[in-house]
């Protein structure tokens, strides 16, 4: 079976407000928490074809409390399946609080293809 490569980038933007400050953690070390299950999402569908490649942005809507509560993904080229298992990876993610009562809302590129 072919390895996988998914690549977090390490520069993420957030959306809110005003300056969004975390009570501990960063959402660089939350994200990377769902990186295997996704890779495990990839890899099932690598075994019907395996020269698929994705790049795509998700917008994660997150509370007050660090609680996903909303996931947007831009490619709509993205196979439902694989679309599906993603949000489920990220929605079971819980953020640090930030600091300020608002919320946050973070923009976060995703490239997925297979490692040659």
């Amino acid at each position: 079976m072919n390895k996988l490569i998914l690549i977090i980038i390490a520069s993420f933007f957030v959306s809110c407000s005003s300056v969004v400050k975390l009570q501990g953690g960063t959402i660089k070390d939350t994200l990377e928490l769902a990186v295997p299950k996704m890779k495990l999402c990839y890899e099932n569908l690598l075994n019907s074809n395996e020269s698929l490649k994705y790049s795509f942005k998700a917008q994660i809507h997150v509370n007050d409390l660090g609680f996903v509560t909303k996931v947007d993904v831009d490619n709509i080229k993205l196979d439902k399946s694989l679309l599906s298992c993603i949000r489920v990876s990220i929605f079971e993610l819980r953020f640090p609080s930030p600091k300020s009562k608002k919320g946050l809302i973070i923009t976060q590129p995703f490239n997925l293809f297979p490692k040659k």
